[in-house]
C-alpha cells in the first residue's frame, strides 16, 4: 500500500533496480551528471538474502544457500540455532539496531569473511586449523572476540564496541597482520589478553584508536605477540573495582618491538597499577599523555626511545630496567638524554649513538595502502536546483513513517521536503543507498533533518543523500535546557550536497561521545561539519557545553568545501580522529581544530587545497602516514604542538604557518620547514634543506644541533604490513 501512496504523491524519478559500481584506481570523487550506482558496499548490502525473524532457525540454512544474509530487527538466537558458522565468502549483516545472534564460528581455512551489526553476546570464535584470512569484522557489540591456537592474518576489525579480544595461541596458530580501528571495551576484564608462541609466532598487529575504560580488574595481558603499534590510546581507571592481579594497564611479556603512540588518559582508580610494565627488545612511545597520581611508577625492561613526554616527573615517570639504552626526547623538557646524559652536540660515542640508531631505524616493513575514494554518485545530477522548482513535498509521508515506526525505510526516488523532518533519540531515516535514495530541500532556508533528544541515546541515518536546505543534519538539545548526549549513533553510507551552510552540525547539547561517521562524504558546502558550543560556556559541566569525545570519521570526504570540518571547542574535545579520509580541493582549509587533546590523522590525502592553511589545530595533534600533494595553500599546518611520522609532503609550500613545538619523524619533505623553531627532526628527507637529511636534530630557538651525523633514510614505520623481514 504505501508504495502506491508514494506513487500517486509524488513525480519523483525512480531509478533502476540494476545496481552500477566504478571500480579503478582512480579518486574520482564528483561528477555532475546524474548518475544512480550504488556504493561497492551497499551494493553488497542491499543484494543479500533477507532472512525474515519468523525463520530464525533456518538461519545457517541461509548462509549455505546463498551466502550473503542480511537480518531483520529482533533476536535471532532465542528459538533459533544455537550456533552458526561462517566460511569463505559468507557475509552475514545484522539489523541497524545490532540482532543479537547465536554463537558465531568462523572456519578453519576461511577467507573474506564479512560479519556487521550485530552482538556477539554468545561469543565470535576463530577455529583453529588453517589460516582464517582476508576478513571484516565491523559494528560489532559486547561479548568475547576469541581464538584458541587459531592462524589469523590480515583482517580488519573497525568500530568494536565493548568486545574484548581473546587469543590465546600459547601451542600454535598465530595472529598476523591484523588491523583495528576504532576498537572500544569499558568495565570487562582482560580487555586485551594476548598470547603466542615461538614456533609460529605472531607479529605486527596495529590498533588506530583503543578506548580502555574502566577495567574491574587487569585491563591486558600480553605475551610473546611480536610486534604491537598502538596509535592513539585512551584508558581511564583502570583496575576499576580492584578485581585485578596488579597488573599495569599495559602489561607486556616476551615482546620484540612495541609502538605507543598519542597516549592519553589518568588513572584514577583508588587501587590503579601503573600506566604500563613492558618487557620487549624494544619500546617506542611518542606523545606520551596518559599518568597515575595513585598508582607506582611504570617500568620496561626493553631498548626505551620516548619522544614527547607531558606528563609529570612524578606522575608519569617510569624506569628503565635491565641495564637496556635509555632515550629519551623532549621528556618533560627541551632536552635530549642518553641513559640520563644530556646529549647537546654530535654524539660522539659509537655505542650511544649506534644503540640509538638502531632503535630509530625498526625494521622496513610496506606502509598502510593508500585509501582509494571510487566515484560517488549524484543522483540528482547538476541541474538539481532547477528541477525541484514546483516539486510536491513528501515531507508528510517521510515523517509519517518515522513517527509510525521509528525508523523511515525509504523506497528507491527522490524526495523534496518543504520543511525540516524531526528525527528523536532513537529514530531514524533508512535509504536505499546513496546513488539510490536522495532528499531534496524545496528551498535553502531550512535544516533537512533536525535531530532532538534528551539523555544518552542513539540515532540512524544510513544510505542516502541529502542535497540542498540550510543544514543537511542539525543535532541539539533544541534550545532547551536539557542533558542530550548521542552516544553510539548509526550514521554510515550519506552523501551530503550543497547545503547553504552546515552539512551536519551538532550545536548547543551536552555532547557527542564514542560515535562512529562511516563513509560520510561533504560535497560543495561551506563547512562539511560544523561544532558550535555554547558561546557563554564559562567552564564545568553544563547542558549545552557540546563537547565531542572520542568520535572516529572513517573513510569520510570533505570535497570543494569550504572548511572540510569545522570543531572549535570550549570545553576541550579528547582523542576524536580522521582515519583513510580524503580531503580535496577545500578552500578555507580542510580540517580546524581548536582546543582539542590527542586528535589524531591517519592515513589520510589532502590535495588541491587553496586558501590559508590545509589543517589548523590547536593545540596539539598527531598525523601519521598522511599525504600531501598538489595545494597551493601559504602553508599546511598551524598549530601549537605537532608529532608527524610517515608522512608525505609533496608541495613546495612551507609545512608550517605557525608552530611551537613539531616532531617529524619518517617523513619526506618538499617545502620548507623555516617556522618550525622548536622540537624534533628524526630520520626525514628534506627536498628543499639538504643539511636537514640526518638521523637526529634537535632544534632550539631555530638553532639545529646534528646528534646523529649520518644521513636519513625515511619510511613509514607505525602503520605498516608485512612480514619481520627488512
Amino acid at each position: 500500500m504505501k508504495y502506491l501512496i508514494y506513487t500517486l504523491l509524488f513525480s519523483t524519478v525512480v531509478f533502476s533496480q540494476n545496481y552500477y559500481y566504478i571500480a579503478g584506481s582512480e579518486n574520482i570523487t564528483n561528477s555532475d551528471k546524474k548518475t544512480s550506482f550504488n556504493q561497492f558496499e551497499e551494493v553488497l548490502y542491499f543484494n543479500s538474502y533477507l532472512l525474515p525473524l519468523s525463520r530464525k532457525a533456518e538461519l545457517q540454512t541461509a548462509l549455505d544457500t546463498y551466502g550473503s544474509v542480511r537480518l531483520e530487527e529482533g533476536d535471532y538466537r532465542e528459538g533459533g540455532v544455537p550456533s552458526i558458522t561462517l566460511r569463505s565468502n559468507m557475509k552475514l549483516y545484522g539489523h541497524h539496531t545490532y540482532n543479537v545472534v547465536p554463537e558465531i564460528n568462523i572456519a578453519a581455512g576461511s577467507e573474506n569473511v564479512l560479519l556487521s551489526s550485530v552482538k556477539v553476546w554468545y561469543g565470535l570464535k576463530f577455529l583453529s586449523g588453517g589460516p582464517i584470512s582476508k576478513c571484516v569484522i565491523s559494528h560489532i557489540s559486547g561479548g568475547d572476540i576469541s581464538a584458541t591456537n587459531a592462524s589469523i592474518e590480515n583482517c580488519t576489525f573497525f568500530n568494536i564496541i565493548g568486545s574484548n579480544l581473546h587469543i590465546d595461541n600459547t601451542a600454535s596458530g598465530y595472529f598476523r597482520n591484523n588491523y583495528f580501528v576504532k576498537h572500544w571495551v569499558t568495565s570487562s576484564y582482560p580487555q586485551l589478553f594476548l598470547k603466542g608462541n615461538d614456533a609460529t609466532p605472531s607479529y605486527n598487529n596495529i590498533w588506530v584508536w583503543l578506548n580502555l575504560l574502566t577495567a574491574h580488574g587487569d585491563a591486558t595481558d600480553i605475551d610473546n605477540f611480536g610486534n604491537i603499534h598502538i596509535v592513539g590510546l585512551d584508558a581511564e581507571a583502570w583496575n576499576y573495582e580492584n578485581l585485578g592481579t596488579g597488573k599495569a594497564l599495559l602489561h607486556m611479556r616476551n615482546m620484540t618491538d612495541v609502538r605507543l603512540v598519542g597516549m592519553s588518559g589518568n588513572g584514577y582508580a583508588s587501587n590503579s597499577p601503573a600506566v604500563f610494565d613492558i618487557e620487549s627488545e624494544y619500546l617506542t612511545m611518542l606523545d606520551k599523555r596518559i599518568f597515575t597520581s595513585i598508582g607506582p611508577a611504570s617500568v620496561t625492561n626493553a631498548n626505551t626511545l620516548t619522544v614527547n613526554s607531558t606528563a609529570s616527573s612524578q606522575d608519569g615517570s617510569y624506569t628503565v630496567n635491565g641495564d637496556k639504552p635509555d632515550t629519551r626526547v623532549y621528556f618533560n623538557d627541551n632536552r635530549v638524554t642518553y641513559n640520563g646524559i644530556e646529549q647537546s652536540n654530535t654524539i660522539a660515542d659509537p655505542l650511544v649513538a649506534s644503540n640509538i640508531k638502531n632503535h630509530l631505524l625498526g625494521l622496513r616493513r610496506k606502509p598502510w595502502l593508500r585509501p582509494v575514494f571510487p566515484e560517488i554518485a549524484n543522483p540528482a545530477g547538476i541541474n538539481w536546483q532547477a528541477e525541484r522548482v514546483g516539486k510536491p513535498s513528501s515531507r508528510a509521508y517521510i515523517q509519517g513513517l518515522i513517527d509510525s515506526n521509528g525508523i523511515a525505510n525509504l523506497p528507491e526516488g527522490i524526495f523534496y521536503i518543504d520543511a525540516p523532518l524531526l528525527v528523536n533519540k532513537e529514530e531514524g531515516i533508512i535509504g536505499s543507498g546513496t546513488g539510490k535514495t536522495v532528499i531534496i530541500g524545496l528551498t535553502d532556508d531550512f535544516n533537512l533533518i533536525n535531530v532532538r533528544g534528551a539523555g544518552i541515546g542513539s540515532f540512524t541515518l544510513n544510505y542516502l543523500t541529502l542535497q540542498g536546505g540550510d543544514k543537511g543534519v542539525h543535532i541539539t538539545s533544541d534550545g532547551f535546557d536539557v542533558w542530550f548526549q548521542p552516544n553510539a549513533i548509526n550514521f554510515k553510507f550519506v552523501v551530503f550536497r550543497n547545503q547553504a551552510t552546515y552539512g551536519i552540525e551538532v550545536a548547543q547539547l551536552y555532547g557527542m561521545d564514542n560515535c562512529l561517521f562511516q563513509q560520510v562524504h561533504f560535497f560543495n558546502i561551506p563547512v562539511g561539519f560544523k561544532q558550535t558550543p555554547d558561546p557563554n560556556y564559562g567552564g564545568f559541566e553544563t547542558n549545552h557545553m557540546t563537547y565531542i569525545d572520542k568520535t572516529v570519521f572513517y573513510k569520510c570526504q570533505a570535497v570543494n568545501c569550504g572548511i572540510g570540518f569545522s570543531l572549535r571547542t570550549a570545553r576541550p574535545d579528547n582523542l576524536n580522529a580522521w582515519i583513510n579520509c580524503n580531503f580535496d580541493g577545500n578552500t578555507n582549509s580542510s580540517l580546524d581544530l581548536f582546543n582539542h587533546n590527542a586528535p589524531l590523522i591517519a592515513n589520510c590525502d589532502f590535495k588541491n587545497s587553496t586558501g590559508e592553511i590545509v589543517i589548523n589545530a590547536l593545540y596539539g595533534v598527531g598525523i601519521y602516514s598522511c599525504d600531501f600533494s598538489n595545494n597551493s595553500t601559504n602553508s599546511i599546518l598551524n598549530g601549537d604542538v605537532a608529532t608527524i611520522e610517515g608522512c608525505n609532503f609533496q608541495d613546495e609550500i612551507p609545512v608550517f604557518g605557525s608552530i611551537n613545538t613539531a616532531y617529524l619523524i619518517d617523513s619526506n619533505i618538499a617545502g620548507s620547514t623555516s617556522n618550525m623553531s622548536n622540537g624534533m627532526l628524526v630520520n626525514n628527507y628534506f627536498t628543499a634543506n639538504p643539511s636537514f637529511n640526518k638521523l637526529l636534530i634537535n632544534l632550539k630557538s631555530g638553532v639545529p644541533t646534528v646528534l646523529i651525523d649520518e644521513a636519513s633514510n625515511p619510511y613509514p614505520q607505525l602503520l605498516v604490513t608485512g612480514d619481520r623481514k627488512k
